[in-house]
């Protein structure tokens, strides 16, 4: 069956609004796609891939940074890195209207365009994702593997894998552009609340393109002078060769979102916890937390009968369970979890977010020796 399925592309751009060149790549990519005649690759990848094209994460971040730069600047775009057009004012286009940081929110899922984005994440449930972005002026273009010791350790190898295997193809694409470029430095995989990780929870590749900003027409930087145009060529190139390659590797790309699923159930059965449960169903964050869940298609019952765990008593019908075994068993690990050790002792980002921690709420995870089935319930929570 997996050789016969099509890969799921899902290419997104420009979630912090101040990194434009990504919105401007997005749509000559979708321009390109659908008007190339004759074009060997083109061909190639609407034969067996489905495209999903998200052009703009962040539109009023966007728009923000575009009114920004079109006040500051004079008759003539100015260059010079210290010119008012390429410093931002606070708040900047990085964030939303609410002034919240898009790339921060997937797990927790607390703004409009996330909650619209992880339905969709859902139902499509992508081969690969990416998310393209900007960065300092004076560097150059990044692209995944980030640091090897800086994976999350629910990620599997195979995911690192695959991620490695694609990035031949982005390596080969900008070379022959003669596109200076750089990986396995700098930006890691561990939090899942990013673009190119949340899809590493759930049996996609999450892959993370940086790509050195012109904050605005064009900046003079220690590599020349860099225009807005070559950041959004580049983007289109890494668009392309991501295309290229997951129509190379469809079927081992099908196998491995398989592979992921079937593995989680096989984990889950071994695993000591053998779920979470927490209260009280009465109480707002718990709903809240309840929410979020079930926006990750996160099975979630009822408890049924009294339970203690972990020194606690949760009461029948006022509390919620959780099961470890279950299809999103490694997304469920990794929200529930406090991880307290680490392979490496530098982060880039966030390195602990144990949710039911955050909302406040009375919770715990549930040993087998805890685990009582009749009390916990068999009917699944919708949203």
């Amino acid at each position: 069956l997996v050789e016969a399925l099509p890969a799921v592309a899902w290419l997104g751009y420009t979630v912090h609004g101040d990194e434009p060149s990504g919105t401007d790549a997005a749509l000559a990519l979708a321009y390109h796609l659908t008007a190339a005649r004759d074009d060997t690759l083109v061909d190639a990848i609407l034969a067996q891939t489905v495209v999903l094209i998200d052009p703009v994460q962040n539109p009023d971040g966007r728009d923000r940074f575009v009114h920004h730069f079109q006040t500051m600047r004079g008759r003539w775009s100015d260059p010079e890195p210290d010119a008012a057009e390429h410093h931002q004012g606070w708040p900047t286009g990085r964030t939303n209207h609410y002034w919240f940081d898009l790339n921060r929110d997937w797990i927790v899922a607390q703004q409009p365009e996330t909650r619209g984005r992880v339905a969709l994440f859902q139902e499509w449930h992508p081969n690969v994702l990416t998310d393209h972005h900007e960065m300092g002026s004076h560097s150059t273009f990044f692209f995944q593997p980030g640091v090897p010791s800086r994976v999350h350790p629910i990620t599997p190898l195979r995911n690192q894998e695959l991620t490695a295997q694609i990035a031949v193809y982005h390596a080969k694409k900008l070379s022959g552009e003669h596109v200076l470029f750089y990986s396995g430095e700098n930006f890691d995989d561990f939090y899942y609340g990013k673009g190119s990780t949340y899809p590493d929870a759930q049996g996609s590749i999450g892959i993370l393109f940086e790509q050195a900003s012109s904050r605005g027409s064009a900046q003079e930087t220690a590599n020349g002078l860099l225009r807005f145009p070559y950041t959004i060529r580049n983007h289109v190139l890494a668009s392309l060769s991501t295309l290229e390659a997951i129509g190379d590797l469809r079927v081992q790309l099908n196998e491995y979102l398989r592979d992921f699923y079937k593995t989680a159930l096989e984990e889950a059965r071994k695993d000591d916890i053998k779920g979470y449960v927490f209260a009280d169903n009465r109480d707002l964050p718990a709903n809240a937390l309840l929410a979020v869940l079930m926006r990750h298609r996160i099975e979630v019952h009822n408890l049924s009968g009294d339970l203690r765990a972990g020194g606690e008593q949760f009461q029948a019908r006022n509390a919620f369970w959780v099961p470890a075994e279950q299809p999103q068993y490694r997304l469920v690990k990794a929200l529930f979890e406090r991880r307290t050790t680490f392979q490496d002792s530098i982060f880039y980002d966030i390195s602990a977010w144990t949710l039911p921690d955050a909302f406040g709420v009375k919770w715990s995870p549930v040993s087998a020796k805890e685990y009582d089935p009749q009390a916990v319930g068999r009917k699944g929570l919708s949203l």
